[in-house]
């Protein structure tokens, strides 16, 4: 009797720790948990519905995984035609998330499912925003051109208008993986990009030119303004010294006028004193009287001589060459 009630116990208590372990589950934190009753999906663990940890349920309900993680998908390179009629090949890369697991898990089989339908919408949104762009907005290498950025952002946008109501998931992001030209119009995308290069390096030597032009004009006009300036101040300089060297002048000449006639005569002397120079003078010119006759005597006697230098000498009379005084002879100049 004891033996049996002994079994029925430890029957009893295995089939409560697996009642108890099929009621306990725990939600991952990169997860969510879907908890079905008889296939149909009766609540959602984990993500934005509940935090993750330790989780009850029903033994007899059912649990499905789903990892919200981000995948990444790679497209294969497709064909397209751009708005000018030229050939292109685009290659792509998706990363994408589980935004609702129940969503997700109703709309497709599984994950290779969704990737294989989201890279179908990514192919055709790509082919349809390469036919909206010419050539030169798509290889452009101008920041002013949108250039190849821009038809992942179309790609993009287009695939998260829908992914989340039909899949459940969002699309992070759009990379180009691969962007390859046919043989046939690598010439023309190559003049396309020196034609660029070309524009710009144009743009920049004009304004580097017109920089230039701008400080020459400007060193020039501070030159002649300094050079203006400076001649000013030199002319004002020269005056007042022209001024001063008059007035030294004037009052050399105001203390002993015959003595200034007699040096200005000496420098006309020494100005025309040349051996290649012929000079013809009259008779009555000042010039040859002073060759002819020297210094007058009231000249001589007009000045002292200063008292440390010793008695004045003796007046200073007629050349010997000059006729005596009453007598009028004729003069033969020299030769």
């Amino acid at each position: 009797m004891i033996v049996p009630r002994l079994v029925r116990r430890l029957g009893l208590l295995a089939t409560a720790l697996l009642i108890a372990g099929s009621s306990v589950f725990v939600c991952g934190e990169t997860e969510e948990v879907l908890v079905t009753q008889f296939g149909r999906i009766v609540r959602v663990v984990g993500g934005s519905a509940s935090p993750a940890g330790l989780k009850f349920k029903a033994a007899w309900q059912g649990l499905m995984r789903v990892d919200r993680r981000a995948r990444m998908t790679e497209m294969p390179s497709a064909e397209a035609l751009t708005e000018d009629k030229k050939n292109l090949e685009l290659g792509l890369s998706l990363v994408w998330r589980v935004k609702d697991a129940r969503r997700f898990v109703e709309s497709a089989a599984g994950p290779g499912e969704v990737e294989n339908r989201l890279a179908e919408r990514a192919q055709s949104a790509a082919v349809e925003a390469i036919a909206r762009k010419p050539m030169s907005a798509i290889v452009s290498t101008s920041a002013e051109r949108p250039g190849p950025e821009s038809i992942a952002d179309d790609v993009m946008t287009l695939l998260n208008a829908d992914a989340g109501e039909s899949f459940g998931v969002e699309v992070a992001a759009v990379m180009i993986r691969r962007i390859s030209y046919p043989t046939e119009i690598r010439p023309a995308v190559f003049d396309q990009i020196r034609a660029e290069r070309a524009q710009a390096s144009s743009k920049i030597r004009a304004e580097a030119q017109a920089k230039a032009a701008a400080v020459t004009a400007k060193s020039k006009r501070d030159r002649e303004t300094a050079l203006a300036k400076a001649r000013a101040e030199a002319e004002t300089i020269r005056a007042t010294a022209d001024a001063e060297a008059l007035g030294i002048l004037n009052e050399a000449h105001a203390q002993d006028p015959r003595l200034y006639e007699l040096v200005r005569t000496l420098e006309t002397y020494k100005t025309l004193g040349d051996s290649k120079t012929t000079v013809i003078l009259s008779s009555g010119s000042p010039l040859w009287k002073l060759l002819w006759q020297g210094p007058s005597v009231e000249f001589s006697q007009d000045s002292p001589p200063p008292p440390d230098l010793g008695p004045a000498p003796e007046p200073i009379g007629p050349s010997g060459l000059a006729p005596a005084p009453g007598r009028r002879e004729a003069v033969e100049p020299p030769k």
